[in-house]
């Protein structure tokens, strides 16, 4: 018993150990994240949309195209901000096909293995 307990209490040790050693997100994997998020609310494809979400079978996806979908949004410029480690508030600037300016402010954050955005409020 006692040498299960010291091998549970390295395997723990090691396990924190690998976490602090995670190198800290790539912002330009970011970058490019968020533009092909852009490129699938242009096109407005709800399940290749909810994949990138990470969130199948949900109506994120619809939700996120009836608010910003299908407007030929061209990127601007997207800038990050680091709020908290992993955590980052980003804005997306675009202009619509119709000249009108359109802002998106999102909340993203890298998981370990790839980036997710905080489901839309209201």
């Amino acid at each position: 018993m006692l040498a299960r307990r010291s091998l549970l209490a390295v395997g723990l040790v090691a396990m924190a150990a690998c976490a602090a050693e995670q190198p800290p997100p790539d912002t330009a994997e970011l970058d490019r994240w968020l533009r092909r998020y852009v490129d699938l609310l242009n096109n407005a494809d709800d399940a290749a949309l909810a994949n990138h979400l990470n969130r199948a079978g949900t109506t994120e996806a619809a939700d996120r195209i009836s608010r910003y979908g299908r407007r030929g949004l061209v990127v601007d410029g997207i800038s990050t901000t680091s709020e908290f480690e992993r955590i980052y508030r980003t804005r997306i600037e675009t202009t619509a096909a119709d000249g009108q300016r359109v802002t998106m402010s999102e909340t993203a954050e890298w998981d370990g293995s790839r980036w997710m955005i905080a489901p839309l409020i209201g």
